[in-house]
């Protein structure tokens, strides 16, 4: 019976060439382990005899090596040859023959193990006697274990097989506790109840060395001898089981018969080196597994990291080529990762000479914390402001890549520049809050005289035309004063769900008995559930601007279309706009006036202030949204774009 008192991981086991060839070393004479006919292990003594190294032999025919008489070719059978004792000559790197007495041991279809006595040992070809060397049977059943897919079956049938082997009554495995001084016995072949489940760290000190013990020693050293005592057992013995550094455990035995001490602690050898085999595999592929779970979790933690941050990550190889993106990278630069894998990263990192120095710095193994704010492009070759790091990408204290970080900081500069916009706004406010006092009073004064002394004039006198003329100066002045007061103004907007449609529908028709006088038609396209965040009289004045700025540009055309439609835009998943082009067929915009447009006091009009333009930007700014205009021969279209009603977004 076999019984196990640790968990065991089922993990594959098997034997290499060099492991099989240990174990072969406890044979005394020359032995060969055959896999379909070549030779796969074999132990010290072969290369004593032949001069060959193991690997030299590992991998030839038998034949290459062992000569077989023509009487004796039976041997290559796959029956097990006992009587009579073949002959065949062993031969060596210098092809000198070693007469010698052969024996096979058949495993299984692929396997076979053949040991060679030399004639002249001292033996005489006795070395089939049970006590001279290890009967071959016990190597038969290690080659079964091989075949074995899991190490607790392994462990399992080394046990029994151990112990049907040294013939014992109890064959037990001891094995080193992590967690506590001593030894947990793992493995127990016969009565479990004659030796005990723990060994104490006292007792250990005295089992480093094979030990044997039998009837009638005085000395009772361990608690482990005092049990075999009690049992009544005429034998005793240990054997360290070790790996390269230590020993890892306890090869414990007992039985009531008298064996061969010399042939015991050779039994015990060989079964305990291939216990540390089996041991120290499945110690090792324990570590791997850990290692691999714990390797697994960090690369999920890593992969959180990575995809979750705001900040773009690029990975870029020592050659300078990109080799991954994060999400964040992708979305802020407008590339892919099956784009970019291979590319050299100053095609996609474009704008700057500053990240070439930081990248190979941080291959150097040197972190550039941030190179300032920089300008990147985008795909669409956009340009957005950045902060900038480059990191290097180690291990084992070996740099083998590194890391550009970025941040989009377009948000950032905006908020900045609305900030100082602010700040002007309310500067020129002020100035043009004392400006209105001081100027509006005496402009009302002077329009005040002019009006008295028009009464005093005949409606014949020739001064009615100055003073007219006079009168309409004023008049103008006075707009224009109102225009710089309303672009002054912070713009402190009452924000409320707008139907577009019916804004500009409403507009329109106001303007509907000019545009029939100058045969002007229109054209109104705007979904019915369109709404727009924003305050109602502030987007009237802005579409007030740009319907009358149309209808005034088509008016010396003898006719033309005004032409006003709107459709819905998503942005992100959590951001919509609406987009509000109003077009007419007039003359178009000279290209030399298009960036000068929405400047204040900028005008082509002979009577213009040349703020209509520049405080509609500022409307449309303020409700965070965009105006642009696309201009050509024939024609002005201007893009209105305003953020959509919340309520709307949630709904897409």
């Amino acid at each position: 019976m076999v019984s196990f008192f640790s968990p065991q991981v089922a993990t594959s086991h098997t034997l290499t060439t060099s492991e099989l060839s240990n174990l072969l070393d406890g044979f005394h004479y020359a032995a060969f382990l055959l896999e379909d006919g070549h030779i796969n292990a074999v132990n010290a003594i072969v290369t004593e005899l032949t001069a060959y190294t193991r690997q030299e032999l590992v991998g030839k025919p038998l034949e290459d090596i062992v000569a077989f008489k023509k009487s004796e070719r039976a041997i290559k059978s796959k029956n097990s040859i006992t009587n009579p004792v073949p002959r065949v000559d062993l031969i060596t790197r210098n092809h000198q023959r070693i007469p010698s007495y052969a024996h096979m041991t058949t495993i299984n279809d692929t396997w076979r193990l053949i040991t060679l006595e030399p004639l002249d040992s001292k033996t005489k070809g006795n070395h089939l006697k049970k006590e001279e060397i290890p009967p071959n049977r016990f190597l038969d059943e290690i080659i079964q274990i091989l075949q074995v897919g899991k190490v607790e079956e392994a462990v399992t049938k080394l046990v029994e097989t151990g112990r049907s082997l040294l013939d014992a009554s109890v064959l037990a495995i001891y094995v080193g506790n992590s967690h506590q001084p001593g030894a947990t016995r793992i493995a127990c072949s016969g009565d479990s109840n004659i030796f005990p489940l723990e060994i104490f760290s006292s007792d250990l000190s005295q089992l480093v060395d094979p030990t044997i013990w039998l009837r009638g020693q005085r000395s009772i050293l361990t608690f482990l001898q005092q049990s075999a005592r009690v049992a009544g057992f005429n034998f005793f013995a240990t054997y360290p089981i070790r790996d390269v550094e230590s020993v890892i455990g306890i090869l414990v035995t007992g039985g009531y018969h008298n064996p061969n001490p010399d042939n015991l602690l050779h039994s015990l050898k060989m079964l305990s080196d291939l216990l540390a085999i089996t041991i120290n595999k499945n110690t090792l592929i324990n570590n791997l597994w850990k290692n691999a779970r714990r390797s697994e979790d960090n690369l999920t933690v890593l992969r959180l990291i990575k995809n979750v941050t705001s900040d773009g990550i690029a990975i870029v190889s020592p050659l300078l080529t990109l080799l991954e993106l994060n999400k964040a990278a992708e979305l802020i630069l407008g590339y892919g990762n099956h784009e970019i894998s291979g590319v050299e990263f100053s095609e996609i990192f474009i704008g700057t000479d500053r990240i070439l120095p930081a990248l190979q710095l941080a291959l150097q193994g040197v972190t550039t914390p941030n190179l300032g704010e920089v300008y990147l492009h985008r795909r669409d070759g956009t340009q957005f402001p950045a902060d900038i790091s480059a990191v290097p990408i180690q291990k084992q204290n070996k740099t083998i890549g590194a890391l550009i970080v970025f941040r989009d900081n377009s948000e950032s500069e905006q908020i900045r520049v609305r900030a100082q916009q602010l700040e002007q706004r309310a500067l020129l406010g002020e100035v043009t809050a004392v400006f209105a006092h001081e100027v509006r009073n005496p402009i009302h004064n002077i329009s005040t005289g002019l009006q008295l002394m028009a009464e005093e004039f005949e409606k014949t006198d020739p001064h009615q035309e100055v003073i007219t003329r006079m009168l309409g100066d004023c008049t103008r002045l006075t707009e224009l004063m109102e225009s710089v007061l309303m672009f002054s103004r912070s713009g402190n907007y009452k924000l409320i769900p707008i139907n577009p449609g019916e804004l500009i529908t409403r507009l329109v028709n106001q303007w509907s008995s000019r545009m029939n006088r100058l045969r002007i038609e229109h054209y109104i396209n705007i979904p019915v559930d369109l709404l727009i965040e924003g305050d109602r009289r502030a987007l009237e004045q802005v579409f007030t601007n740009l319907i009358s700025n149309a209808i005034e540009a088509m008016g010396n055309m003898n006719g033309g279309t005004l032409a006003i439609k709107a459709n819905l835009e998503i942005a992100t998943k959590d951001h919509a706009i609406i987009q509000i082009d109003v077009s007419d067929t007039g003359p178009g915009i000279p290209k030399e006036n298009l960036s000068r447009l929405f400047e204040p006091f900028f005008t082509t009009k002979k009577n213009g202030t040349g703020l209509g333009l520049a405080i509609t930007k500022q409307i449309v700014t303020a409700h965070k949204g965009s105006i642009s205009l696309s201009s050509f021969p024939g024609g002005t279209v201007f893009h209105v774009r305003l953020p959509a009603f919340k309520p709307l977004e949630k709904t897409l």
